[in-house]
């Protein structure tokens, strides 16, 4: 009876494994996410219904007391919008390159898949306001890695870890402190998405790629098309100065260099994948900006409603 009991119990725990790694490997053929109980990712639908709910049921108060009417107006116009792009997600997707796990907001320019150096500089002022503090930013990422100081999270499917300064529209004190002029400096910045507080989109960190990262057929999507994410390579080390070792690939052709003193940015609702070629770590400076289409009211509104608090 008792060897019977144990066979029973090795069974169970056979299968829950099976169906685990069937789920895994469905995901990570198909997925916005490398992990098929992440919590983002399960909670992507539920996210978006919780918002759809608030908004429908006019609980969301985007404007103070004391505004004018036409700022309720201005609000209520805002509020059917978004709402509209949340209700019709699933087909908004179905008819376009990006595929957000979370948002898509119709109307922005489907151009900006990816933003080289030169052109980034003319299109956002807050890439020639890093570049310029290059040698602090580098100095200041070298001394964190001497200390080995701070909490990285370690993301072993995509083979990087991440040193968040800001997470989610968070910021993790902890880390701000220990990059202090990084942390002043990405207050100066007037597209950078954690200038509206607390928004769910908002990450600000330290991407460090894990040496032999190979091409795959394996894509990754963000979570809106809302915002570009910029990467500024700090310590970026080359395999072979004639050869482009390290780099992203947006939209599944275009490769970005990942270089020191270098900036590339890209939408990552669209398919893209980052590549390191070599036997040494790669560390970037990774910032979420704003789609440059989106007005200044509009960046606020989607702020509150997509709210830091949505991803506890």
């Amino acid at each position: 009876m008792r060897e019977q009991v144990w066979f029973f119990r090795l069974f169970i725990v056979f299968v829950i494994i099976c169906v685990y790694r069937v789920l895994l490997q469905y995901v990570l053929k198909y997925r916005h996410c490398p992990n098929p109980f992440c919590s983002k990712c399960l909670g992507s639908g539920t996210m978006r219904e919780r918002v759809i709910r608030i908004l429908e049921g006019n609980d969301f108060n985007s404007y103070r007391v004391g505004e004018t009417k036409e700022s309720k107006e201005e609000a209520e116009r805002l509020n059917t919008l978004v709402l509209t792009n949340l209700l019709e997600h699933k087909r908004l997707l179905s008819k376009n390159i990006e595929k957000p796990t979370i948002y898509y907001h119709r109307g922005l320019s489907s151009t900006l898949y990816y933003i080289e150096h030169a052109n980034l500089l003319k299109t956002y002022r807050d890439c020639a306001i890093l570049l310029d503090k290059y040698d602090m930013l580098r100095q200041e990422l070298i001394i964190l890695l001497q200390q080995n100081n701070g909490k990285w999270k370690i993301d072993p499917i995509n083979k990087r870890s991440l040193f968040y300064l800001y997470e989610n529209g968070t910021e993790n004190e902890l880390n701000c402190k220990l990059m202090p002029q990084t942390f002043e400096l990405l207050q100066t910045l007037p597209n950078a998405i954690i200038s509206n507080a607390d928004c769910l989109f908002a990450n600000v960190m330290i991407t460090c790629l894990d040496p032999m990262i190979l091409p795959s057929d394996t894509q990754e999507y963000g979570v809106t098309n809302c915002r570009i994410r910029c990467h500024l390579g700090l310590q970026c080390i080359a395999q072979d100065s004639d050869n482009k070792e390290v780099y992203i690939v947006a939209n599944k052709y275009k490769r970005l260099p990942l270089e020191n003193n270098h900036m590339v940015a890209y939408n990552d609702s669209a398919a893209h994948q980052y590549v390191n070629n070599t036997n040494y770590k790669q560390y970037i400076l990774t910032v979420d900006l704003w789609h440059p289409d989106l007005s200044t009211s509009m960046r606020k509104h989607l702020a509150k409603v997509f709210h830091s608090r949505l991803s506890t």
